[in-house]
């Protein structure tokens, strides 16, 4: 009797066993297709976002009759939200808007030597007393307890955004922020850091990438204001 028992005993064991098997296999396999699921949804998402960006810039190039128009610049804290362009110089666009129509408010443009894979990325734009310029509202700046709550900055082409923190503000009228390539990249953000306006706690290390907002400042001084900052996300 004990011994059909045990057999008995053994069969159940045996079935208990293959069934547990089964549903560890089939939840593993089912946890593989959320993860390849979740994977597709992902990429998905992100070539949508490109797709939606390329489409959006092709737009702005038909809307404004313009092949140079590269990208926008958002900082939120200081209401500056615009288009910007890139051309062969760094000229044409002083005194060009958007339209290519010719006019003193000019537009907002990158260096003619950057690309976006570039360490360091400058972009340009006027500041005025009497028209409503794009990078006007840059003199906030000027304020540290302004700059200390409002130091984000968007860079946004076709391909993406990136997010950059403030790093230094100074006003100057040399020209060591043109540099844009240099073998003491450290050095070189010593120096956008020297005579800054006002201390700054965030670090920029040999691997960042920054970006250099330049304008007038129009208190008679001829000096520029330059705000710069350091990548730290791109989405």
């Amino acid at each position: 009797m004990k011994k059909w028992y045990y057999v008995l005993f053994s069969l159940c064991l045996i079935v208990f066993m293959s069934s547990l098997g089964l549903i560890i296999i089939r939840h593993h396999n089912d946890e593989k297709l959320k993860i390849v699921a979740l994977e597709g949804v992902i990429k998905e998402d992100k070539e949508d976002k490109e797709t939606n960006l390329k489409e959006k810039y092709y737009n702005f190039k038909q809307e404004y009759g313009n092949e140079d128009i590269a990208g926008s610049i958002s900082v939120p804290g200081a209401d500056i939200n615009t288009l910007f362009v890139k051309t062969t110089n760094n000229t044409y666009y002083l005194n060009h808007t958007l339209k290519k129509e010719k006019s003193r408010i000019g537009a907002v443009f990158m260096d003619y030597r950057n690309t976006f894979e570039d360490k360091q990325i400058n972009i340009y734009g006027h500041n005025s007393n009497k028209y409503d310029v794009a990078f006007k509202n840059l003199r906030m700046y000027l304020d540290p307890d302004f700059t200390k709550n409002n130091d984000l900055i968007y860079l946004e082409n076709e391909n993406g955004v990136s997010t950059y923190q403030i790093f230094s503000v100074k006003r100057t009228k040399d020209d060591e922020h043109m540099t844009l390539k240099t073998n003491d990249f450290l050095g070189h953000i010593n120096k956008i850091r020297e005579n800054a306006l006002y201390n700054s706690d965030v670090k920029v290390t040999e691997s960042d990438d920054i970006l250099i907002l330049q304008t007038c400042l129009l208190d008679g001084t001829r000096d520029y204001l330059i705000v710069s900052s350091r990548k730290l996300i791109n989405l």
